[in-house]
């Protein structure tokens, strides 16, 4: 809404009595700093709020998500979450369905304005399949009365850690089911069996000859796959910021954090800073070409983290994006008009990708992976093409899954900046009407029957 404020501000700048007029619900956010008193100059225009819309009574769907619990028993726990954004309290029933299989049904009431989460487990077998959350309200809005989200079954990571020894490192991999652990030691057997696992976790200096494509995970030490650059060794660094949005990093604090040395680290082109110091980087994360690294600057005995309740965390959230389970997840459940990336076989030359109505996109693989953009319907996407010969099947899920969005309630008034614009009624407002086109045409008229008469008389 900004950016075309701006638009019509600047092509009436000069012209007296101008207005610019926005048909709106009003339902977008604008911050102070982007308003009209400051950066968004309206020069002599006048601002006008005509509101679109009469009611929102709505109950939606605003989240849905689902994780494999860390327990040996393999299974899931599936989260949703629904808001009544309506002014009156709403009773309905929220329903979890496998595929067409009715899971669970809770009966809850909402008042206006509430929101309220439900979690609830779903067993090793049924890990696969789609997983729906859907409720049974009649409402303005009924693209986010559900919600779905495709369900891939736990695979085994085959981990190497490449150690002389690192007790909290085996004790943080050997807890985690999904962990495969197998250990050797520094040296050229390392470099020669790294091939065969999907992770390889390198404590210290990694020995050469690693393969350029794989995954990798650098703890006090850097090799030639990692995403930095070593430029030296700092004592008793800060952790002064870091990304709290990165897979990695998320739901972390490392305020407190002691590190007694680490190296100096400055990301490569291709590499991103997710934790840093005075000194540079002291987490980064990086991938190309079938690569994919991360880097920490420091030897874990070189400081308290893996003492605190960080530490599980960090190396849970490393394993998870490293194997590609984050990028696997956002092209199995992706919001409304989100582009998708969705793995596909890396032979794969055309795929069909089926939408919900039922059409079809025939797309070239340029690679993998394949990024699709036509989510403007809700449902299951399928992407089948054949690999090797064989025939292979992908799905997605789009939803909408946005407060924003589900809130339809017109607003009666909104803020641009610091300036506070009140809603009229579409019906009040009044535009002059071009009527020449009448009149040209009964003029038009008069002269052809003008014509006419004249020609008679003759």
């Amino acid at each position: 809404m900004r950016e075309a404020v701006l638009l019509a501000a600047s092509l009436l700048a000069g012209q007296p009595d101008a207005r610019i007029y926005l048909l709106t619900d009003g339902g977008f956010e604008m911050e102070e700093g982007e308003g009209a008193q400051a950066g968004l100059p309206l020069g002599e225009a006048q601002l006008h709020f005509v509101r679109i819309g009469q009611k929102g009574d709505n109950v939606g769907v605003t989240a849905l998500d689902v994780r494999q619990t860390l327990a040996d028993d393999g299974g899931y726990q599936a989260f949703a979450r629904v808001r009544n954004f309506s002014d009156q309290a709403r009773r309905f029933t929220l329903e979890f369905y496998r595929d067409d299989r009715l899971l669970d049904a809770r009966e809850m009431t909402l008042g206006p304005g509430k929101a309220h989460a439900e979690v609830f487990a779903l067993s090793r077998d049924a890990a696969t399949g789609v997983l729906r959350a859907r409720i049974d309200a009649a409402d303005d809005l009924a693209v986010d009365n559900s919600a779905a989200v495709v369900l891939q079954p736990r695979k085994r990571v085959e981990v190497l850690l490449v150690s002389r020894g690192n007790l909290f490192l085996e004790k943080a991999l050997s807890v985690d089911p999904r962990v495969a652990l197998s250990k050797i030691a520094p040296g050229p057997d390392a470099a020669v069996a790294a091939p065969r696992y999907d992770l390889v976790i390198l404590d210290g200096k990694s020995p050469a000859g690693l393969p350029a494509r794989g995954r990798y995970l650098f703890i006090g030490g850097a090799g030639e796959h990692a995403p930095v650059t070593i430029t030296g060794e700092t004592r008793n660094p800060t952790f002064l910021d870091w990304d709290r949005r990165h897979p990695v990093t998320r739901f972390l604090d490392f305020s407190s954090v002691q590190v007694a040395r680490a190296l100096a680290a400055k990301p490569l082109p291709w590499g991103q800073t997710l934790a840093e110091c005075e000194a540079g980087a002291l987490i980064a994360a990086g991938e190309k070409d079938g690569l994919r690294s991360l880097f920490l600057a420091f030897d874990l005995t070189e400081s308290d983290l893996p003492l605190r309740v960080a530490f599980p965390i960090l190396l849970s959230n490393a394993v998870e994006w490293l194997m590609g389970s984050e990028e696997a997840a956002s092209s199995h459940r992706a919001r409304m008009g989100a582009v998708v990336p969705v793995e596909v076989p890396e032979d794969a030359r055309e795929v069909q990708v089926f939408l919900p109505d039922g059409s079809r996109r025939s797309l070239r693989v340029e690679g993998s992976p394949l990024l699709f953009a036509e989510t403007a319907q809700t449902g299951i996407y399928r992407v089948e093409g054949k690999s090797q010969g064989k025939p292979f099947r992908i799905q997605f899920a789009v939803s909408l899954l946005s407060e924003a969005e589900s809130d339809i309630r017109p607003r009666d008034r909104i803020a641009i900046g610091r300036t506070s614009v009140p809603a009229v009624d579409a019906r009040s407002q009044k535009a002059p009407r071009e009527i020449w086109h009448g009149v040209a045409f009964l003029a038009l008229c008069l002269m052809a029957f003008e014509w006419y008469a004249y020609h008679r008389r003759l």
